[in-house]
């Protein structure tokens, strides 16, 4: 017992403090992190490394995702993706857009509602390229945003089941 407790002391001791201290989402945009759970989206978008990634996949339709995204809540971290959603200003429901910033890769993606079209921009053409938050959002905003207020009909509600 003794002999293994000081190989994990020693370990301990003599690990560079960098292995120790690796961020949760490693990568060229790790250091985007800490706007996980804030609302500092400008900061966000200005990020060089991030406005010049959107700007490549975008093009001038990246002024129109910042207006759809322009009230919001909080950045939301989802699989290693920094994700901003939201709508423009008194524009709910019709004018809506999604950022996804993969931190590990760097790659963005982005889908913009608008007069009733919804616009997906990604880096290459299969549909497993488009992250996860956004598909989930795609299938929200396409049913006119119905089931964040009605139950679906296949589901149902049940109270605690438990006692005590």
């Amino acid at each position: 017992m003794k002999p293994v407790l000081l190989l994990v002391l020693a370990c301990a001791v003599f690990l560079p403090a960098s292995a120790l201290a690796q961020p949760a989402c490693p990568g060229p945009l790790a250091h985007l992190l800490p706007y996980a759970g804030t609302y500092q989206t400008d900061q966000l978008f200005a990020d060089p490394a991030v406005a010049a990634a959107l700007q490549r996949l975008l093009g001038p339709a990246v002024d129109h995702l910042r207006r759809n995204v322009s009230v919001t809540g909080t950045v939301d971290l989802v699989a290693c993706n920094l994700v901003i959603s939201g709508n423009a200003e008194h524009q709910g429901g019709l004018e809506q857009g999604i950022v996804a910033i993969n931190l590990v890769t760097g790659a963005p993606a982005a889908a913009i509602q608008t007069q009733g079209r919804i616009e997906v921009y990604v880096e290459g053409t299969d549909y497993f390229a488009v992250p996860l938050s956004i598909r989930d959002w795609l299938a929200v905003v396409s049913t006119e945003l119905r089931y964040r207020f009605e139950l679906p009909a296949n589901a149902r509600q049940l109270p605690p089941q438990g006692t005590g």
